[in-house]
């Protein structure tokens, strides 16, 4: 809901970063609280960020969400301009899948503090943020604590069997095909003309390995050939 009078900031270092922060505004927007967005590069707009920062104080924002990848210098930098709370959220879209992100924002210095959120936890943001202002606003708590109420009921108190068990063994086995190969099959094992499951220790495959689990085997690893190795 974005309206004259926000009282949350969803900043993002770029474009590619909305997809993962409009969680966030999804939530706020289905508490029905006003937020805004903005783009703020830390590296390619640093003047815009310092002004944002200032911009939000004067509008009254009570609480800056931050997502940044990469480095992730946005919310460190927002926190040294602003005294508004700031809640880094770190992009997974790098190279370390939002490793070097998450510890770049969890590591601010003494004094200049960031409130951190797993990778791509927007969400869990959101949601702290809310926290937030529901210890001063009786409707937005009310909110809340039916969010947390129908989040509870929605937990079956036993399992209930729907076929998933089946693909979760399904893809167990996928996994398995994979350590296999990565672990034990080498170059020129892969080079050679043999069928590979002919030549396979029998410790690499279960007992129990039915048929199709066998060709699936020979096909993961004649794929992994024609890939990597042709």
């Amino acid at each position: 809901m974005l309206d004259s009078n926000p009282k949350i900031a969803v900043v993002m270092g770029s474009q590619s970063d909305y997809s993962t922060m409009q969680e966030a505004t999804n939530l706020l927007e289905q508490f029905s609280i006003g937020c805004e967005h903005r783009i703020l590069s830390a590296h390619r707009t640093p003047q815009r960020l310092r002004e944002y920062a200032q911009e939000a104080e004067d509008k009254g924002i009570e609480a800056i969400i931050a997502g940044a990848g990469g480095a992730a210098h946005l919310p460190g930098m927002l926190a040294a301009e602003t005294l508004i709370p700031i809640l880094g959220v770190p992009i997974g879209n790098s190279a370390m899948q939002g490793l070097d992100s998450f510890l770049s924002i969890a590591q601010m210095p003494r004094g200049v503090p960031v409130a951190t959120f797993s990778v791509d936890g927007a969400k869990n943001a959101a949601l702290f943020a809310i926290s937030m202002l529901a210890r001063k606003d009786a409707n937005i708590e009310q909110k809340l604590q039916a969010y947390r109420d129908n989040q509870t009921a929605s937990v079956p108190a036993t399992p209930i069997n729907n076929g998933a068990s089946n693909k979760k063994n399904s893809d167990g086995f996928d996994k398995f095909l994979i350590s296999a190969l990565l672990l034990y099959l080498g170059y020129n094992f892969l080079k050679s003309d043999k069928k590979p499951t002919d030549a396979l220790p029998n410790r690499l495959l279960p007992n129990d390995s039915s048929q199709d689990e066998m060709q699936r085997f020979d096909k993961a690893l004649r794929q992994a050939k024609d890939t990597y190795f042709e």
